[in-house]
């Protein structure tokens, strides 16, 4: 027999044709997990490194400054505290200058006013992912509440909502 062919139950099957397939699945298997990687590698570098860039505090909010938009006051932001300084991303826009902290301390202080929203309204959980359904919301409470400290609290928490938006990138989504 010069093992060219074989007989496996009563069927003839080249022996090298077979190794020949075999190489070639596994040769397919490995590209494509190659691929896979790859575009895993590149997806993530993408929205990790590339893309926030843009979106975090590179110099300060200073209106007089031809770069900055918008009219945020950041004085009133600074009575809250320490917390919610504000700087610009390098397209001018306002953002925090520590978005984690900021956010952490809003739902600390404002925790109980942030549940009343979301249980008059319907809406998901307060979260960095969530931020933009709330803006609206809480203004809409604001005008809604009928104390005034009701009020105000509302206020602050869709300005906050309106600078965590330009403060916020794609690393939270790993976090």
């Amino acid at each position: 027999m010069d093992g060219k062919i074989k007989k496996v139950k009563g069927i003839d099957m080249d022996v090298l044709d077979h190794k020949k397939q075999k190489k070639f699945k596994k040769w397919i298997i490995a590209i494509i997990t190659f691929i896979v990687a790859l575009s895993c590698i590149a997806y993530i570098g993408f929205k990790v490194v590339l893309y926030p860039i843009d979106k975090i505090y590179v110099m300060a909010y200073d209106t007089t400054n031809n770069k900055i938009k918008g009219n945020v006051n950041i004085n009133k932001f600074l009575q809250y505290g320490e917390v919610y300084d504000i700087g610009a991303n390098m397209h001018g826009y306002a953002v925090f200058k520590n978005p984690d902290k900021a956010y952490k301390q809003l739902v600390k202080d404002y925790g109980n006013i942030l549940v009343e929203i979301k249980e008059m309204y319907g809406l998901p959980e307060f979260s960095k992912t969530e931020v933009d359904v709330y803006c609206n919301y809480a203004n809409t409470y604001a005008h809604q509440a009928q104390k005034q400290e009701v009020q105000d609290k509302a206020k602050f928490i869709s300005a906050f909502c309106d600078i965590f938006e330009n403060s916020i990138n794609e690393r939270y989504f790993f976090n």
